[in-house]
């Protein structure tokens, strides 16, 4: 993966899109198909993406007719990039691949560093896996295209909010084993901001609360545990 600090494209994906080339905010094709298009083609780089695959993703349920819809998008796309060599795209008769060589992404980064930890945790070395959960969680900038209703933007959504959930589970564990109750519960707020519905977090706040003897906060905690719970019963 290529350092930020190196990059020539920069793409941000959590919380919100931004696009930067040379370090520009790229404006030209912001609207439409052409960044739903590069957006898939990052996400699945330097691999043949087929055109049934793109007009699955960029058309689900209808597909326009002919090519010209696709062609038009790759067009603005290549417009869009033009003057860098840090990225290109590459037509196959199948499809198309995006090429990049100096190309940076933030969720990336995020997976790259649950990894490390992951690995790290693996072989017991527990101050790297802090160290790479840590970087992972202060990564985490919010939803992964929080915008896009597309169902390959949601699946990855889900599976980058997985994963920094882990984190952040392995970072609770790992502060109220070493009784350092005030960084776990910093950890389970967070957990909380991802995921509302995590229940465990609701009770682990409210014993944390309880062992601090803030039992009127424990209380709270639980009320609102019951809250969500209700509400996402159906």
């Amino acid at each position: 993966m290529v350092r930020h600090d190196g990059a020539t494209v920069k793409a941000r994906f959590l919380g919100g899109y931004t696009l930067t080339i040379g370090g520009r905010p790229a404006l030209a094709w912001r609207a439409g198909k052409a960044t739903a298009l590069f957006q898939y083609l990052v996400v699945h780089r330097e691999r043949l993406v087929t055109k049934d695959q793109l007009y699955d993703a960029l058309w689900p349920g209808k597909r326009p007719d002919g090519s010209s819809s696709l062609k038009v998008a790759v067009h603005a796309v290549r417009c869009g990039i033009q003057g860098t060599d840090a990225v290109r795209i590459e037509s196959w008769a199948d499809g198309y691949v995006l090429q990049a060589n100096s190309l940076w992404t933030d969720f990336e980064a995020v997976e790259a560093s649950v990894e490390a930890g992951r690995r790290a945790a693996a072989r017991l070395d527990r101050a790297a896996a802090a160290e790479q959960f840590r970087l992972a969680v202060q990564s985490y900038h919010g939803a992964f295209l929080p915008e896009s209703d597309a169902s390959w933007a949601a699946d990855r959504r889900e599976w980058l909010r997985t994963q920094v959930l882990q984190a952040l589970t392995w970072l609770c564990e790992l502060d109220v084993a070493a009784g350092d109750t005030w960084a776990a519960m910093k950890w389970y707020r967070q957990m909380l901001e991802i995921d509302r519905y995590a229940e465990h977090a609701y009770e682990a706040l409210a014993e944390i609360h309880e062992q601090l003897g803030l039992t009127g906060q424990a209380f709270r905690w639980r009320s609102q545990m019951a809250v969500v719970s209700g509400n996402f019963a159906y």
